[in-house]
């Protein structure tokens, strides 16, 4: 037999491979699944011990945390260590060992104070395990802080005198601030702070009229806690003519700080600047010309103060330079001008003597566009038939009172302060009343016959502030500022002309980031906005801050409320309207005994809202209304101050007895109340509200042949009284159910 030769072929087997697995492999494979197994099982069990274990700790953790807070608990309540006794803690208290002092523990404005002691605890907790805290005494004190941080006395000074009130600049006197604080060991710093009345502001209110100008952190190192700080005399030419007010503020150990306490305030008299007798660019910020010099001060003619002024682009020929630059300057227009005239046109003024031949208005024949880098300081009179635009880009604008002029043009004294003209019985609505009109020289004017515009620009400066006896009158007015815009006794007219017809409209706009001030002096004129009588005017508050109006009257002119507002003694004539913006709650408040004078219209629309500050009947002279017309069971509700009585949606409802219901459905600004004695009397009584002006009331009797009296009012939820309740301001009417 022959024999057989057999090919054998090696095949590579994959995982894939439907041939099947050799014994060997089957083997090899069965061994590592079970490492795997085993593996799998060991990973469990660590697993679950791991859990548990970290159960253990956390219930511990927690635990040990429970023990050393309710440890930390007791020692704060523990007096010797909450007094700050190192002594007595290391005498007492055993467990507590001093550290060293650290300066790192407390810092205040910015200076590290003097080091805090600091304790080391350490507890054994019921498990056995040793914690370690480190503790200050002032500062757990910090959490329980009794102590009032008071300053007792504070003084302004000049030349150590706390009974001056004015000081002059000129002289450069010391003026210095002290305080005493009461005694207690937790003081470490005071802040003292100066502050300077915003240019112009002739009597500042505290804080709102100041802003800060010199910071600085005292240490306390005196007992009783006494401090002095003197003001840099080479800064007082900075803030002439500005009020000064010196604060301190102490700050304890913790850093907790205690009230801001201020001083009375003193005024830094610098040169009068207001009987100078030509305009002129300050260039170094000291409210004073210092002589014709390029770097200092800029002589401008009287004739481009007339005209056209614009810090970017001015050029000015003169004998003595080809040109000057004005940029990073204010302005100043004073009164006593040589140049110029009192001759007027007829259209606004006939020819006025005004009695001292340095009293020059500016009688503009070009348009008045001033643009000044910083502030406008302006004690003058611009009359003209022409546009007038005053702006700044980082100043305020002031319009000023005048002062009295000696028969030299110099201002007259009294203690070293100008004497102010005395407005007597001068009236802004008599003077007013007459065509033209009667010529006032008390305070600062700007007159056209055409559009006048007033912009004061930059953070924290861009104020706007008229002081008496001030006005502005044009055909269309536009004050806008960055800050708050201010007036006090003076007036906002718009100017009737040739043509006008009542399709026209003409405004009045202030615009103000900061808020809106119309405020008063006792005694003066009272503030008068007056309107054009043959036109459509307005004047608009433009402002998401306070607008406050106080002793102002309102005449041929629509007032319109954008913003929160405070009207106090005001009147607005039968030809005015005062809207109240959706949203927006005007307070009305009467001033002495002079009610707010409603004779005009008032609306507000669907959500205006009005809050009483004393009562309806003390504030207010037109009292508000509410009424109800019945027809057979329907009622048809009327208001006198313009409420969109149509705002709610139709609805039903059944009434609650003696509880006030909305009325309508969805958003609704009234109210419904019925009242029934004989309640048991009643099945149900139904209101229904067309969603116009109509409701109708339904009702079922448990008796039909009885019949059941009941009272139906309304009242708005938009007119409060103080305490923001809605009044009752409708008269109920009574309906019978049968």
């Amino acid at each position: 037999m022959l024999p057989v030769h057999i090919k054998t072929k090696k095949i590579k087997i994959g995982y894939n491979n439907s041939s099947g697995m050799t014994l060997a492999e089957v083997i090899i494979a069965m061994v590592l699944l079970s490492v795997l197994i085993v593996g799998m099982f060991t990973a469990m069990t660590n697993q679950t011990i791991l859990l548990n274990r970290g159960k253990v700790v956390t219930v511990d953790a927690f635990s040990n945390q429970s023990e050393v807070e309710k440890a930390i608990d007791d020692l704060r309540n523990n007096v010797k260590f909450s007094d700050g006794s190192s002594s007595a803690l290391t005498n007492t208290l055993n467990e507590y060992v001093i550290k060293p002092k650290r300066s790192d523990a407390i810092t205040a404005e910015g200076f590290l104070t003097q080091p805090v002691d600091m304790y080391k605890m350490q507890l054994l907790d019921s498990k056995g395990n040793i914690s370690r805290v480190y503790l200050s005494p002032s500062l757990a004190s910090d959490e329980k802080y009794k102590n009032t941080l008071l300053v007792e006395k504070i003084e302004l000074l000049i030349n150590d005198d706390n009974t001056k009130d004015v000081a002059l600049v000129s002289g450069t006197p010391d003026i210095t601030g002290e305080y005493t604080i009461g005694d207690s060991k937790y003081y470490y710093t005071t802040i003292a702070k100066w502050y300077a009345s915003i240019p112009g502001v002739i009597e500042p209110n505290w804080p709102g009229d100041y802003e800060q100008i010199e910071r600085t952190v005292q240490e306390i190192k005196t007992k009783p806690i006494t401090g002095k700080l003197s003001f840099d005399k080479s800064k007082l030419k900075n803030y002439a003519n500005r009020y000064l007010v010196f604060t301190v503020q102490p700050v304890d150990g913790n850093g907790v700080r205690g009230a801001e306490a201020q001083s009375r305030s003193i005024f830094l008299q610098g040169v009068e600047w207001k009987d100078g007798n030509f305009a002129w660019a300050d260039k170094n910020g000291n409210d004073t010309y210092d002589g014709f010099a390029l770097d200092k001060d800029a002589d401008i003619p009287y004739i481009n103060v007339s005209s056209l002024l614009d810090y970017n682009n001015l050029v000015v020929s003169s004998s003595d330079v080809s040109s000057m630059d004005i940029k990073n300057s204010s302005l100043f227009v004073p009164r006593a001008l040589t140049e110029g005239k009192n001759k007027y046109s007829g259209n606004i003024y006939p020819n006025v003597n005004t009695g001292n031949k340095y009293e020059k208005d500016i009688v503009a024949s070009d348009p008045i566009a001033w643009k000044v880098q910083n502030s406008i300081h302006f004690s003058n009179k611009i009359i003209s038939d022409l546009p007038v635009s005053i702006r700044t880009d980082d100043g305020q604008i002031v319009m000023y009172r005048f002062i009295v002029l000696d028969k030299n043009g110099k201002a007259k004294l009294a203690s070293g302060v100008p004497v102010l003209k005395d407005p007597g019985t001068f009236d802004f609505k008599k003077a007013y009343s007459g065509t033209p009109r009667l010529y006032q020289n008390i305070g600062s004017e700007i007159s056209t016959l055409s559009s006048i515009y007033m912009g004061a620009y930059g953070s924290g400066k861009g104020f706007i502030y008229l002081q008496p006896i001030s006005s502005i009158n044009g055909a269309n007015i536009a004050l806008e500022a960055e800050e708050s815009i201010t007036m006090y006794n003076s007036a906002l007219t718009l100017q009737t002309l040739s043509g006008d017809t009542d399709t026209m409209s003409r405004e009045i706009k202030l615009s103000s980031i900061k808020g809106i001030s119309i405020r008063s002096y006792t005694g003066f004129t009272p503030n008068y906005i007056k309107g054009n009588p043959l036109t459509k005017s307005s004047i608009v508050f433009d402002t998401n801050q306070n607008i406050f109006v106080e002793n102002a009257l309102f005449e041929d002119i629509n007032i319109n409320l954008l913003g929160e507002a405070a009207l106090k003694g005001v009147g607005w004539d039968a030809n005015s309207t005062l809207t109240v913006k959706d949203g927006t709650v005007l307070s009305l408040e009467k001033s002495g005994s002079k009610e707010i004078d409603n004779e005009g219209s008032l609306n507000l629309g669907n959500t205006g809202g009005v809050k009483f500050v004393n009562s309806m009947s003390e504030d207010l002279k037109k009292p508000l209304k509410l009424t109800l017309t019945a027809s057979g069971t329907q009622f048809t509700i009327g208001s006198n101050y313009g409420r969109n009585i149509g705002l709610a949606d139709a609805g039903s409802s059944s009434f609650v007895n003696g509880i006030y219901q909305d009325l309508g459905s969805g958003n609704t600004n009234l109210e419904y109340k019925i009242s029934v004695d004989d309640i048991d009397k009643v099945s149900n009584i139904e209101v229904h509200f067309d969603g116009n002006e109509t409701l109708t009331v339904t009702g079922t009797v448990s008796d039909p042949t009885a019949s059941v009296v009941a009272n139906l009012t309304i009242r708005d939820k938009y007119v409060m009284d103080s305490d923001n309740m809605p009044i009752e301001i409708a008269t109920p009417v009574r309906i019978t159910l049968n």
